[in-house]
């Protein structure tokens, strides 16, 4: 794959993972989903959002990032070896990008973007198993648990492919200085 890395920045950034579970009743062929978890991928920074709040309680800003992953995996299908490749696409009249995904942060290190990724799926993971009575949690626990392992491995090792494959993209560290 020929990386457009000139125009874009690369950074890591995390990858939500949603687990499909239906159609929506729009008619325009939605699907509806859940977040299963997260993955770290490296992606092709977009845009830069800085959200300024002044109130009279709190006052400062919010960095969002418009990211895209040059990868997709969010077909079911795809989960077993046939990656989509995507590179950023823009709107011909509004000059914005179509397939952008917002994420609340980027990093440098893949390192740490992993570390926050374990966080959010084990969150994640507590959420998906809270509902579940007490009895049923007890009785069950070990299939809940058994599935939960083998769809994070399933996950984990198309990370680790997602990885290989984007070895020679090289990450940007001044993505947010002008260049010379």
């Amino acid at each position: 794959m020929k990386y457009n890395t000139k125009q874009y920045p690369v950074v890591y950034a995390i990858m939500p993972i949603y687990e499909y579970t239906g159609w929506t009743d729009s008619g325009y062929g939605e699907r509806t989903g859940d977040i299963f978890g997260y993955i770290v991928s490296k992606a092709y920074l977009v845009k830069r959002n800085t959200n300024y709040s002044f109130d009279r309680y709190k006052r400062g800003y919010n960095n969002t990032f418009e990211v895209v992953f040059p990868f997709d995996i969010s077909v079911p299908d795809n989960r077993h070896g046939a990656f989509e490749e995507r590179e950023p696409s823009f709107n011909m009249w509004s000059r914005e990008c179509i397939n952008s995904i917002t994420v609340d942060n980027v990093f440098y290190s893949f390192d740490k973007a992993k570390r926050i990724a374990d966080k959010l799926t084990e969150s994640g993971y507590i959420k998906r198993t809270s509902w579940l009575p007490l009895d049923r949690l007890t009785k069950e626990y070990d299939k809940i648990l058994k599935e939960e392992n083998n769809r994070r491995e399933e996950y984990l090792r198309c990370e680790s492919i997602i990885t290989d494959l984007t070895k020679d993209m090289v990450v940007t560290s001044n993505f947010g200085k002008k260049s010379k």
